[in-house]
């Protein structure tokens, strides 16, 4: 065989071998996000506080990966602790505890920021639109 073809075979393998790889990086990394998500998704929805509450609502949604909470007072993250259902609340220094029914359904939401505690309940049936769910169905209803 000549020498410009045993190089093209090899330079060919080369780049499969590349692509191969780089191809199960990348379906590793969409399943890593989609197991995160999954984790995730059972704190999302719509949690209501009593009336004369600072905060009337929050929406808890994921966003980037991120577990987010939003309400008029504006948004933060939740970020994971060490203890199940207790995240900490990044902007307001805070921790929110999500509490559980006796069929181990997330059902509540405690926030305590300083001095004040809230107890939130998770409003069944309501539907919490991101901005990720409104650009992928623009981009559905586009084609």
């Amino acid at each position: 065989m000549p020498t410009s073809i045993l190089i093209y075979i090899t330079t060919k393998y080369i780049y499969m071998k590349k692509f191969i790889l780089s191809i199960l990086v990348l379906v590793s990394f969409v399943a890593v996000n989609a197991q995160q998500d999954t984790t995730l998704q059972k704190y999302i929805g719509k949690y209501k506080f009593p009336d004369g509450s600072p905060v009337t609502e929050i929406n808890v949604t994921i966003e980037n990966g991120v577990l987010t909470a939003t309400s008029a007072m504006g948004s933060t993250e939740l970020k994971k602790t060490e203890t199940e259902h207790v995240f900490e609340v990044v902007v307001y220094s805070g921790l929110a505890t999500f509490k559980k029914n006796t069929e181990g359904k997330i059902n509540g939401v405690q926030i305590v920021v300083g001095d004040m505690t809230l107890e939130g309940t998770k409003v069944e049936g309501a539907i919490v639109i991101t901005q990720e769910k409104l650009i992928s169905k623009a981009h559905i209803n586009k084609e």
